[in-house]
């Protein structure tokens, strides 16, 4: 420990010391005005914006996710041509898919 930190507990020693059990005022927690729970100020925003962060983080997702997907349904009319084959095949080359039959 270091000189600051040395001097600064023996200062809280002698304060603590100074302080008595009567001295010391209740704790009284401010309750939101008309519902009786919950607390009011900082501590409710905090506890607003703890769940409202991931909520807008997987609306966000889900908004890019669904724009990539409608995007290109849009500028090719809604289907694909009718000359792709179906399937698993679907986005490989003709040549490709050939090739590999006289084998």
């Amino acid at each position: 420990m270091n000189t600051v930190e040395d001097r600064l507990r023996a200062a809280l020693r002698e304060t603590a010391g100074e302080v008595s059990p009567q001295s010391v005022p209740p704790l009284q927690l401010d309750r939101v005005r008309g519902r009786g729970r919950g607390l009011a100020g900082p501590a409710a925003r905090r506890r607003w914006a703890a769940w409202l962060t991931p909520l807008a983080a997987a609306a966000a997702v889900t908004a890019v996710v669904a724009a990539s997907l409608a995007i290109p349904t849009v500028f090719q009319g809604g289907h694909q041509a009718a000359s792709r084959p179906a399937g698993p095949f679907a986005g490989v080359p003709p040549h490709v898919r050939r090739s590999g039959r006289g084998r």
